[in-house]
């Protein structure tokens, strides 16, 4: 992601730090919709975060974007994600991070409505053989869910919009 970062014109200062989350791989399988990128300066201040989504064809993009203190930012949807969205409108985003947590709250907002919204928590915990044994299932949980909540979609005949061709932005492979 520093490539991204780079090509975006946002810096990286020897003293910064990285935090990422995201889904981790199981069994040989992954599958993360969405991978956050942090870059915090030595004050701890967010400097940049960078949004990489997945969809479920295999495709990808990112977003770099400069919260401000409440970890709040919005940037324009440039991805085809989901059958049932078109590539218009923008993402209000929240993110928070701190040494009890994460709060990630994404809604898409499309002519002035919000028509999704997504959210995640989380806190730490210590590594047990039970905590590693129910994360190893989420890679599947997440591609089950996402894929049944589509066919839900569609059997209340949502119309399903075409996937345009995606051109991923400079810096993203």
């Amino acid at each position: 992601m520093a490539i991204f970062a780079t090509a975006q014109g946002a810096s990286l200062d020897p003293d910064d730090q990285m935090l990422m989350l995201a889904n981790a791989r199981s069994l040989g399988y992954v599958f993360d919709p969405l991978t956050v990128f942090w870059c915090f300066t030595p004050a701890g201040r967010a400097r940049w975060v960078i949004l990489e989504v997945h969809n479920t064809y295999g495709e990808r993009h990112a977003y770099l974007a400069r919260p401000d203190d409440g970890g709040e930012f919005s940037v324009d949807k440039e991805f085809y994600v989901s059958p049932f969205f078109t590539v218009a409108g923008r993402y209000d985003v929240t993110l928070r991070v701190d040494r009890d947590g994460v709060v990630v709250v994404i809604d898409l907002a499309q002519h002035g409505h919000r028509v999704f919204s997504a959210s995640f928590t989380g806190r730490p915990q210590p590594v047990r053989r039970t905590t590693v044994a129910a994360a190893s299932m989420v890679p599947f949980q997440v591609w089950a869910l996402i894929r049944l909540h589509g066919m839900w979609l569609w059997l209340r005949r949502l119309p399903v919009v075409p996937r345009p061709r995606h051109t991923p932005p400079e810096g993203v492979r």
